[in-house]
């Protein structure tokens, strides 16, 4: 619940084990909870994301896109997005690319919404001084439906990774970015 300590979460997930829970402190966060970012560049309006977390693991602030699923896509691959984009678009795309420290020349294949959710987890971190953001993906399907494409978009940093492993990813702009797939308990499918 926004605003409560969240003590259903568990923090191995994210933090590794041992580390303390991992609390939510949302700062500005709507009643539903979507993260409204300012408008990026090329942006018409405000970003959203499914959630936003800023916790704590050990002495460090962690800023957390959460990205939910259960069957439905990750929206466009950037080959969808992009043809004949608009100046803005172009814009968005360039700055979504500077923020996550990769080259323009992305596969067309990858979906447009791990950029802007992980870039979100990274800009967040910045405005708070946070020196750790996750984006993670909390996937209620238990075939794990669209997990290639979160493998591809991983690729992109060279790096590979599983359901339920926190993948390290580097440093962008002075903060450690690191991707995650969570898969829900489909007893809350029923629910």
């Amino acid at each position: 619940a926004c605003g409560k300590r969240a003590s259903n979460l568990r923090p191995d997930y994210v933090t590794g084990k041992g580390s303390s829970p991992v609390e939510e402190c949302p700062e500005n966060v709507p009643v539903d909870c979507n993260l409204l970012l300012e408008a990026t560049p090329g942006g018409r309006r405000a970003s959203q994301n499914d959630a936003w977390v800023l916790a704590r693991a050990g002495s460090s602030l962690v800023s957390m896109a959460v990205e939910g699923k259960v069957s439905e896509s990750f929206g466009p691959t950037l080959g969808e997005w992009q043809p004949d984009s608009s100046s803005g678009k172009r814009e968005r795309y360039s700055y979504l690319c500077e923020q996550l420290g990769l080259d323009q020349s992305i596969d067309e294949t990858v979906r447009y919404q791990f950029l802007h959710r992980t870039a979100s987890a990274l800009i967040e971190a910045r405005r708070l001084n946070a020196s750790r953001a996750i984006m993670l993906v909390h996937s209620f399907s238990q075939v794990d439906e669209g997990i290639q494409d979160y493998k591809k978009f991983l690729s992109l940093f060279g790096v590979s990774g599983d359901v339920n492993q926190l993948v390290p990813v580097g440093e962008r702009g002075g903060v450690d970015l690191s991707l995650c797939w969570v898969r829900g308990d489909k007893r809350y499918l029923d629910k």
